[in-house]
């Protein structure tokens, strides 16, 4: 018995990339032509994916916008860091040289 056709987007072993078999890859070429003539495609049960349907739409991708607190935390370690990495060596190096 042949295996039944598959496609997954998620899949921990091969990441980033769409993986299945050929008879799965070719049903959802089928299937994202029918969403791209009609807007949007449910997928058939002989098909076995980790999502349910394809759709397509003419709007823009959303950005995913950083929230104030995560930018707020991003100044403050660059902060913390550039007093680490410049202001107390220089301050030491001064401290130094003074004391000679």
């Amino acid at each position: 018995m042949p295996n039944k056709p598959w496609v997954n987007i998620y899949n921990h072993i091969y990441e980033d990339c769409i993986v299945g078999n050929t008879e799965g890859l070719e049903k959802l070429k089928l299937a994202i032509d029918k969403a791209l003539a009609d807007g949007n495609y449910q997928l058939e049960d002989d098909l076995e994916t980790d999502f349910a349907s394809i759709c397509s739409t003419e709007e823009e991708l959303p950005e995913e916008e950083q929230s104030k607190t995560s930018k707020l935390i991003g100044v403050i370690i660059m902060s913390i860091l550039f007093i680490w990495l410049l202001v107390l060596p220089v301050f030491g190096i001064y401290k130094l040289w003074l004391s000679l």
